[in-house]
């Protein structure tokens, strides 16, 4: 009896020390879960928290045990609804409750709450008697702040990607359409549920299949829209490794402006916008491959230059937007004349250049040539006008007349240069003389500037006699360039090539200050009875303020206004006749003495001459040469000095070198006389010292000079 009372009490310890063991076992394990764990007993009081627990409620273990846990753990769903009672009805109906889908919170002590994910389940004992329940409970703030992120994160991409400026398409690597976003409807015309199912190739040209579409690279190609049409897509797949499998990611931007722009862009980098022709750049740019199969096929190439005669004067007088019409059909006119093998291209303004491959000989070149003069020169009515314009051209030929194609067009150039200064209207091949002499012009620009600059310019003056007192009462200031290594330079050389290189406005500035100072001089040494005689440039007049000039000179001097003479040429009038007319009538106004120079040889017009305020009339030194055998020279010079007599002006003949001719300017009434007769130009410190300074020269005392040999009159500017 004893001994088995010893035993039991025996197997009680032991069993007590397992209970204690696998309690604690229990605790520790509890204790080291996450999740916040709470155990109630029968009646629903709390009897166990863990330390999780304590820190999710903010409560000790002290002051949760023993509390009916619907009162001490408040938990609520996203309506606001209390939830604690249900947990513990259905805990102890024993069914086991696990609710991670539902959006619990956790109301705290301090009056947070947390959300949280909950697990209950009843404690029974073997006979199946409810004893009580454990809740276990996840704090989840960090997953669904993460879940949330998430959330808004896909949101965004959904955004982006349905108001992205591409069509997005997803497809399997067979090429079936799974997604697609807003861009895609848009472009395509298909709506979405249309495009999902749809096969890539049906949408994009020229692949049969998916694996004909590139990865990884950009490409332009022809996109098919729901109506037939056709777009320019940039096209780009890309191959993802999806958990649902591999995907081919499909962008396509429609380029369609773009190659819109592109096209003007290479329009306006390779055309002329007004006439449609290749422009510079571009002949220029194939001018290079022609040469290379002129060489390869043992042909030659021409280049024509082409050059309208006078064109400025059409706009200036007609206006811009005719010049520009009558440019559009000149450029029409030499399309239609050039062959298959020719390439006509404007280089700006009034020029062309043809391009001509396959050359045979220079007789089709030169028929070309006249064919060209032809078409340009016939008729041509714009705006009521009719229009007959002529053209200047010069040719080169690959590959006598140069290696390359920058020495081609240059002396195409060079041609085009001596035909404009042979009579215009015409043709010219090029000759290495050419090229020299355009080495001399180039010199002399060159040299023009550095004249200017180092004071190499000087004036001469060459008196003019009046015939009726036979004194000197005028002279005629020359300009002469003293070339420190060429000597002293013609101004028909040098004028000009000024004219061309824009300087002739300054050369005419240094000519007017520099015979006011030496009028200055002249009157401040006792020879205060003359009068300078200045020529202006058609250029010049065009390009200077002439009035504003020639007035301030005669104020710094202090000069009166009648002791200066200016010499125009008609083509004056030629650039804006009216302001050509009011800037005269205002020099005329301060007493400045206008001439006509050069009266006959150019755009003559006696309606001009009537209007204009001239004082003096020159007869060219063309009409004089040949004065005592020709006759019909006799009646031009005897009409000339009527007329101008009529209209109140003196006649003055230049270039007068015999006593016949003076017998016959003496005839017709001629009132003076200027020429290597009476005296060459002499530099302007000679003058004192000239013997007809202050001398009546009566007619015999120039006899002695009829059997002298004179040269010929120099160009005067």
């Amino acid at each position: 009896m004893s001994k088995a009372l010893q035993m039991k009490a025996s197997f009680t310890r032991s069993n007590l020390a397992n209970m204690k063991r696998l309690q604690a076992l229990t605790s520790a394990t509890i204790e080291a879960i996450s999740d916040a764990v709470i155990t109630v007993d029968g009646n629903g009081n709390i009897d166990y928290v863990n330390t999780e627990a304590e820190r999710l409620l903010l409560k000790s273990s002290r002051e949760l045990r023993g509390q009916p846990f619907a009162m001490a753990v408040q938990i609520i769903n996203e309506h606001g609804h209390q939830e604690a009672d249900n947990v513990m009805a259905q805990c102890f109906c024993q069914k086991p409750i696990y609710d991670s889908a539902g959006q619990l919170l956790l109301l705290r002590s301090d009056g947070s709450s947390v959300p949280i994910e909950d697990f209950a389940a009843p404690m029974c004992l073997p006979d199946g008697q409810t004893v009580g329940a454990v809740m276990v409970f996840k704090d989840v703030s960090d997953r669904r702040q993460a879940q949330q992120t998430l959330n808004h994160v896909n949101q965004t991409l959904h955004e982006v990607l349905e108001f992205a400026p591409d069509a997005l398409l997803v497809a399997n690597p067979q090429g079936e359409i799974l997604f697609t976003n807003n861009r895609a409807e848009q472009m395509f015309g298909y709506r979405k549920h249309q495009l999902q199912g749809c096969s890539l190739p049906a949408l994009i040209t020229g692949a049969s299949s998916a694996e004909e579409l590139g990865c990884n690279t950009a490409e332009e190609r022809q996109c098919r829209r729901a109506d037939g049409s056709e777009f320019t897509g940039e096209v780009s797949v890309n191959r993802l490794d999806t958990a649902q499998g591999m995907r081919l990611i499909t962008l396509i931007r429609d380029i369609t402006q773009r190659k819109s722009y592109e096209h003007q862009l290479s329009y306006q980098a390779n055309y002329d916008s007004l006439t449609d022709l290749q422009n510079r750049s571009s002949i220029l740019a194939h001018l290079p491959q022609a040469l290379l199969d002129a060489d390869a096929n043992g042909t030659k190439v021409a280049l024509m230059y082409i050059d309208l005669d006078h064109f400025k004067t059409v706009n200036q007088t007609f206006g811009h937007a005719v010049g520009d019409r009558l440019l559009r059909v000149m450029a029409s006119r030499l399309q239609g004349l050039s062959g298959p093998s020719a390439t006509v291209a404007s280089l700006g303004g009034d020029n062309f250049l043809i391009l001509l491959r396959d050359v045979v000989d220079k007789e089709s070149l030169s028929q070309m040539a006249t064919a060209t003069l032809q078409t340009i020169a016939e008729s041509c009515e714009v705006n009521n006008h009719h229009f007959y314009l002529c053209c200047s051209i010069g040719i080169a030929i690959y590959p006598q007349d140069g290696v390359d194609a920058q020495e081609i067009l240059r002396n195409a150039d060079a041609a085009l240069y001596w035909a404009k200064e042979n009579g215009r209207n015409n043709y010219a091949y090029f000759t290495r003389d050419m090229h020299r002499k355009q080495l001399e012009l180039m010199e002399l620009s060159t040299g023009l500037r550095e004249a200017l600059l180092s004071e190499q310019f000087e004036l001469h003056y060459q008196p003019k006699l009046d015939l009726k007192s036979m004194t000197v009462t005028s002279m005629e200031a020359l300009i002469r360039w003293r070339h420190p290594k060429k000597g002293l330079i013609s101004p028909a050389q040098f004028i000009p090539v000024a004219e061309d290189c824009g300087l002739i406005v300054e050369i005419g500035a240094w000519v007017i200050e520099e015979a006011c100072c030496q009028l200055e001089l002249w009157r401040i040494a006792g020879f205060d009875n003359i009068r300078v005689a200045i020529n202006l440039s058609a250029v010049q007049c065009h390009k200077d303020d002439i009035f504003a000039r020639i007035t301030a000179a005669l104020d710094r001097y202090q000069l009166p206004g009648d002791c200066l003479e200016v010499e125009i040429t008609e083509s004056v009038m030629l650039h804006n006749p009216k302001q050509a007319l009011a800037t005269f009538r205002a020099l005329s106004e301060q007493h400045v003495r206008i001439a006509i120079d050069d009266f006959g040889t150019g755009y003559s017009s006696f309606s001009y001459l009537k209007q204009f305020p001239a004082n003096v009339l020159k007869i060219d030194k063309s009409f004089i040469d040949d004065l005592t055998e020709d006759s019909g020279n006799q009646e031009i010079v005897h009409a000339i000095i009527s007329v101008a007599h009529c209209l109140n002006m003196r006649v003055i003949a230049e270039g007068v070198e015999t006593l016949g001719q003076l017998a016959i300017l003496l005839r017709h009434g001629c009132d003076e006389i200027q020429g290597y007769l009476f005296s060459r130009p002499v530099p302007g410190d000679n003058v004192l010292d000239q013997p007809w300074k202050n001398q009546h020269l009566p007619v015999a005392a120039l006899k002695k000079a009829e059997s002298h040999s004179l040269g010929t009159a120099e160009t005067r500017i």
